[in-house]
């Protein structure tokens, strides 16, 4: 196995890291919300089903517009506009080029798994 194995195996695991940790969150917002119901008094109407939102409708290429959000157009702009899974892509592959290039003397202080 060559560098690239180490720069898939790095993405893998922060990938791994961001999906654990945003099901961790959702599963406790679901927890919290079953638990405290907020709204459940609220005195006001909700409006018809079928009422209009104005917003757009969900288009044909949602993992094609995904795929091209995943690729920040700068780390600068990412973090900006708080993209964190932009962010989290970037981050995976500055570490794995970098280790890469580091050579196997510094390959110790990321340590190998």
């Amino acid at each position: 196995m060559g560098t690239g194995s180490k720069l898939g195996r790095i993405f893998a695991k922060t990938m791994g890291w961001f999906v654990s940790a945003s099901f961790v969150s959702l599963l406790l917002g679901l927890v919290m919300v079953n638990l405290l119901q907020p709204g459940a008094n609220f005195p006001g109407t909700l409006p018809d089903k079928l009422q209009s939102t104005g917003l757009p409708g969900v288009g044909h290429s949602r993992s094609k517009k995904f795929l091209t959000h995943l690729i920040p157009t700068s780390i600068a702009d990412a973090m900006a506009q708080n993209e964190i899974l932009q962010i989290v892509v970037f981050r995976g592959v500055l570490l794995g080029r970098t280790r890469r290039h580091a050579g196997a003397l510094q390959a110790d202080t990321f340590g190998d798994r």
